[in-house]
């Protein structure tokens, strides 16, 4: 910790150790929720539009 802390500065140390936390859910069964309805044409479409803004 106290490594983390002198090379990366506390609020960027605490950043680094808040990736770490165990969360909650199932990542595979909300991906596949979040993800029905795309196609490719829809995320290709997606990722123009966001390069576009």
């Amino acid at each position: 910790m106290n490594t983390l802390t002198r090379l990366l500065g506390v609020i960027d140390a605490l950043r680094f150790l808040n990736q770490f936390q165990v969360g909650s859910g199932d990542y595979t069964v909300e991906r596949v929720q979040l993800a029905k309805d795309d196609t490719v044409k829809s995320v290709i479409a997606g990722i123009k539009a966001h390069r576009k803004r």
